[in-house]
């Protein structure tokens, strides 16, 4: 198990180059990102995003990634527009009788905003991208290995909890036959005091049909049945979108419960587990 929330961030020195990679994610539906990448790996932004999900299946990410050449290395490349507009521009002025000079210096040149390309590592940007990679694969390790230990600690949570609804259910499933006795005989009493005139209508018949809509034994068993299969799901890496469905059914079947029940104390104690399900819920929300 793991949580979605989690937080790693290395910096790293390899050669001339340093990398700084702050990775965080939180809770959510659906794999979400959030990008901030140096020019330099812009065009590596679906790489980037393949690599992360080989480590989150889901949840909000954010990544943001520094990038510095330690001894700066620059290429310079003229822009060619330039050179065709002074070109354009110095024929038409020769065919004038304007006194202007023809010449044109490299200091004319340099001071015209955007007449060079400054290329920063254009050349290596493959070998860079590869030495980012695995700085970023470091982070993704150690960002995953605090997860799954958030996600421990979440489980026994779950199962401390999980355990208290057994212990209540197990109450309930041990006085169901005696409240079931005791609730047809109730019943049964109730039906002869108003039907003592409809002599042909079988009272214990009509008791019996109203103490089987009101038995919870069904509700219990399907309830037994999905903590197990919960039980079983803990057990899994990835497990949040399962634990939601069966928590939704363990919720449906305590409703159930809670609807029927007529003890004031069996009600009680399904309310009790009620809320220890709710618990379990909020915390499954940060479950990957």
């Amino acid at each position: 198990m793991k949580s979605m929330t989690g937080f790693f961030y290395l910096e790293k020195i390899i050669g001339n180059y340093m990398f700084s990679v702050n990775l965080k994610s939180y809770n959510g539906k659906f794999l979400e990102f959030k990008l901030r990448l140096p020019e330099i790996f812009s065009g590596y932004d679906l790489d980037i995003r393949n690599l992360i999900s080989k480590y989150i299946s889901r949840g909000n990410v954010f990544l943001n990634v520094g990038y510095k050449e330690l001894v700066p290395r620059m290429n310079f490349t003229v822009n060619p527009n330039y050179i065709e507009a002074i070109s354009k521009l110095r024929n038409s002025l020769s065919h004038t009788d304007l006194n202007i000079k023809n010449e044109l210096s490299l200091g004319d040149f340099l001071s015209l905003k955007g007449a060079l390309i400054i290329d920063e590592d254009s050349e290596h940007q493959e070998e860079i991208y590869g030495l980012f990679k695995g700085v970023l694969e470091e982070t993704l390790f150690h960002y995953n290995n605090g997860r799954s230990f958030e996600g421990e600690n979440t489980k026994s949570d779950i199962v401390s909890t999980l355990v208290l609804i057994e212990q209540d259910l197990k109450i309930v499933k041990e006085a169901c036959n005696d409240i079931n006795v005791r609730l047809f005989a109730s019943i049964k009493e109730n039906i002869s005091k108003l039907m003592d005139e409809f002599r042909d209508i079988s009272i214990a018949e009509e008791a019996a049909k109203m103490a089987i809509r009101l038995d919870i034994n069904e509700e219990i068993i399907r309830l037994d049945s999905h903590i197990e299969t919960f039980y079983k799901n803990l057990e899994y890496e990835i497990c949040g979108k399962v634990l939601e469905f069966i928590s939704q059914e363990m919720h449906r079947e305590i409703t159930t419960m809670s609807n029927k029940a007529v003890d004031l104390d069996i009600k009680n104690l399904i309310l009790n587990m009620k809320l220890n399900l709710e618990k379990i819920k909020e915390q499954i929300r940060n479950v990957e």
